[in-house]
C-alpha cells in the first residue's frame, strides 16, 4: 500500500501545496511530486516551481496555465523522478511573478526509498615481492552512490573450488571516479544536450541537437535509468542546429524542447519549439524566425510574467537578442542589446539578488565577458565588460563559494583554462582566476560531483575526447584537474544529471562527430589479500574471482576471472 502526503504553506498572497506519491518507494520506482499554487486565493496560471531534495535542486517546472493537457491541471507543477536509497526531505518553492511577487516554500515531505544500487568488482593479480611463486590480489569495488562500499570480498579459485581467503573493506580508502564510458551512436553531429523526463516514467531522458551544414535534427533518447537508452527518435530541424533548451513552453504540463538553428544566410536563424505529447514523442514544431545568426541560447523569465523567455546571441551583429514568450510556444520578435565582438556563449542567472534574471555572454573576438543586469520588465541595462582569457567560447553560472550569489566560469579555448569570476554580491565580479585543464576546453558545467556538498566543475575538451573535473574547495578555488575518458572521437559540450537514480551526478558528453557518452558517477575502495599460494604447479592454470558481499547500500557483485599459475613446483 502506498501513501501520499500533502503540506500547504501560505505567504505574501501566494500559497503552495506539495503532495508526493508514494512516500515509501523502492529503488528506481517513479515518485511524483505535485505542487499546487494559488495567487491570493485564485488558481495560479504562470510562474515557476523549483523542487528540492534537502539542499539539492531537483528541477524547475512551469506552473500549468489555462490550457492544460489531458490529465494535467491549471495551477500545478509536476515532477516525476527516481531517488536514491534513503530518506529525502522534499520541498517546493514558487518564485512568484511580477503581479504576484511573493516567494513561498512548502513544508518538507519526507520520502523513504528502500533497496540497493549496483556495484562492480575488478580483480588484479601480481607476484608477491617476497615469494614470487605466490600472488597478491587487489579487488577494486565500485558502488553507484557517494557512500564508500562496505562489507567484504572473498577470493575464490574457481578451478579447484578453493576459498583463498577474504578481506573486510572497512579500512580501504574512498576513491571517487566514473565508470567506463557508455557510448551511444547518434545519427548526426550532437552539439548540445538536455535532460528531462519526457515520457513521464520517472527515468531521465536525453535530447540532443545535431548540427549539420545542411538540414539538421533534434533527437530524443528515452532513458533506461542505467546510462543506456531506447532506440532514438529524430525530428528534422533547420540548418546547423546547435542549441537546445527544455521546459514547458506552452504551459500545458508536459515538457517541450526548443531547438536553435544558426541558418545558412547569416540572417535566417530560428528557434523551433517541439511540443511534448507526454509519451516521449513531440508534435510541431512552432517555428520562431529570428532573422539573426544565433550561435547560443539561454532561458529565463526576463519580464517576470511567469512565462519563459529566451536570449540568443548573434555572432556577426555582436548583440544579445531577447525574445519574450507568449506562453504557447511562440515568442515575440527579438530585441537586441549590444555586447562584445564575436559572442559565442551565453548564460542567465540573478547575479545581484534583486529577483530579476540577468545575462552573461562571452565574446570570442575581444576575449571579454559582457554582463547585462535585468530590469525585471524584459529590458536590460548596458553591458559591463570583464577581461577573460584567449578565445573564450563558453560560460555558465553557479554559486561556487556558498555566499548565495551566482558566480561565473568561462572556457578559454586557446589558453586551455577555466576562468573563474567570483560574484561580489552586487552583480559585479572579481577579476578572472584561471585554472589549467589538459586541452582546449569546449564546454562547461557545475555540480557537486563527489558528494561533499561543494560545487565542482566539469570541462569537456574538443580533443582529445576527455572530460576534466576540478573539485571545489568551497571558497571558490579548485583543485588540479583530473581527466576521464569519454570513449569518443572528440568532445564539444556536456550536461550533468543523475541518469540512474543513485543520487550521484553523471556526465553526458556530446561528441560533435557522432555520439553521446555517459559516464556514471560513483565511488570505489580497494582491498588486498597478499602472499596467497595457489593450488597446483607452475604448469597449472587457475581462474580466480573476487566476490563482493554487498552491504546495506550496494548489491553484491563478482569480478571477471583472472588467470594465474599454481604456486607449487
Amino acid at each position: 500500500m502506498f501513501f501520499f502526503l500533502i503540506v500547504q504553506v501560505f505567504a505574501q498572497g501566494n500559497q503552495i501545496t506539495l503532495s508526493v506519491d508514494p512516500t515509501s518507494a523502492k529503488v528506481k520506482q517513479k515518485i511524483t511530486l505535485t505542487a499546487t499554487v494559488n495567487n491570493s486565493g485564485n488558481i495560479a496560471s504562470s510562474g515557476t516551481v523549483t523542487f528540492f531534495d534537502g539542499r539539492l535542486r531537483l528541477a524547475d517546472i512551469q506552473v500549468v496555465g489555462t490550457h492544460p493537457a489531458q490529465g494535467h491541471h491549471q495551477g500545478t507543477a509536476v515532477l516525476t523522478t527516481i531517488l536514491a536509497p534513503g530518506s529525502h526531505p522534499l520541498t517546493a518553492v514558487y518564485g512568484g511573478t511580477r503581479q504576484f511577487p511573493g516567494q513561498v516554500k512548502s513544508n518538507a515531505v519526507s520520502v523513504n526509498v528502500t533497496g540497493k544500487t549496483g556495484s562492480g568488482t575488478i580483480l588484479s593479480a601480481r607476484a608477491n615481492s617476497q615469494n614470487p611463486q605466490n600472488y597478491d590480489f587487489i579487488a577494486t569495488v565500485g558502488g553507484f552512490g557517494y557512500a564508500k562500499p562496505g562489507g567484504s570480498v572473498d577470493f575464490i579459485d574457481v578451478t579447484s573450488g578453493t576459498d583463498l581467503g577474504s578481506i573486510a573493506l572497512a579500512s580501504g580508502s574512498k576513491i571517487h571516479g566514473f565508470r567506463p564510458a557508455l557510448v551511444t551512436p547518434v545519427s548526426g553531429q550532437p552539439a548540445q544536450s538536455v535532460v528531462a523526463d519526457f515520457n513521464g516514467d520517472g527515468f531521465p531522458d536525453v535530447a540532443t541537437v545535431n548540427a549539420s551544414f545542411g538540414p539538421s535534427t533534434m533527437t530524443v533518447f528515452l532513458g533506461k535509468a542505467n546510462g543506456e537508452f531506447q532506440p532514438p527518435l529524430s525530428y528534422p530541424t533547420h540548418v546547423f542546429t546547435s542549441g537546445i533548451l527544455q521546459a514547458d513552453f506552452n504551459q500545458d504540463g508536459i515538457p517541450d524542447i526548443a531547438a536553435m538553428s544558426q541558418g545558412d544566410t547569416g540572417a535566417d536563424g530560428d528557434v523551433a519549439v517541439f511540443l511534448g505529447n507526454g509519451d516521449g514523442s513531440f508534435s510541431g514544431p512552432v517555428d520562431n524566425n529570428l532573422g539573426t545568426f544565433p550561435v547560443a541560447i539561454a532561458l529565463g523569465d526576463f519580464d517576470r510574467d511567469g512565462i519563459l523567455d529566451f536570449v540568443t546571441i548573434d555572432y556577426f551583429t555582436n548583440q544579445a537578442d531577447v525574445s519574450l514568450g507568449n506562453g504557447d510556444g511562440s515568442f515575440e520578435d527579438p530585441v537586441p542589446y549590444p555586447i562584445g565582438s564575436g559572442p559565442y556563449g551565453v548564460t542567465t542567472a540573478d547575479f545581484n539578488g534583486d529577483g530579476f534574471v540577468d545575462i552573461a555572454a562571452v565574446n570570442d573576438n575581444t576575449n571579454t565577458m559582457s554582463v547585462l543586469l535585468g530590469n525585471g520588465d524584459g529590458t536590460f541595462q548596458p553591458q559591463k565588460v570583464y577581461q577573460t582569457g584567449n578565445q573564450v567560447e563558453f560560460v555558465t553560472a553557479g554559486d561556487l563559494n556558498g555566499d548565495g550569489f551566482p558566480d561565473l566560469i568561462v572556457a578559454n579555448f586557446s589558453d586551455s583554462t577555466v576562468g573563474v569570476f567570483l560574484n561580489k554580491g552586487d552583480g559585479t565580479f572579481q577579476n578572472q582566476v584561471p585554472y589549467s585543464v589538459s586541452s582546449n576546453d569546449s564546454g562547461l558545467a557545475i555540480a557537486d560531483l563527489d558528494g561533499d556538498g561543494i560545487p565542482d566543475i566539469a570541462a569537456s575538451y574538443y580533443t582529445p575526447a576527455l572530460v576534466g573535473v576540478l573539485h571545489g574547495n568551497g571558497d571558490g578555488t579548485f583543485s588540479a584537474v583530473r581527466d576521464f575518458n569519454t570513449g569518443q572521437s572528440q568532445g564539444f559540450e556536456l550536461s550533468l544529471a543523475d541518469l540512474d537514480g543513485d543520487g550521484t551526478v553523471d556526465i553526458i558528453s556530446d561528441d560533435i562527430h557522432a555520439s553521446i557518452s555517459v559516464l556514471l558517477n560513483g565511488v570505489a575502495t580497494r582491498g588486498r589479500l597478499n602472499n596467497v599460494a595457489i593450488p597446483g604447479s607452475r604448469q597449472d592454470s587457475a581462474s580466480i574471482v573476487a566476490s563482493y558481499s554487498g552491504d546495506s547500500r550496494y548489491a553484491k557483485s563478482q569480478s571477471k576471472p583472472v588467470q594465474v599459475k599454481g604456486s607449487g613446483n
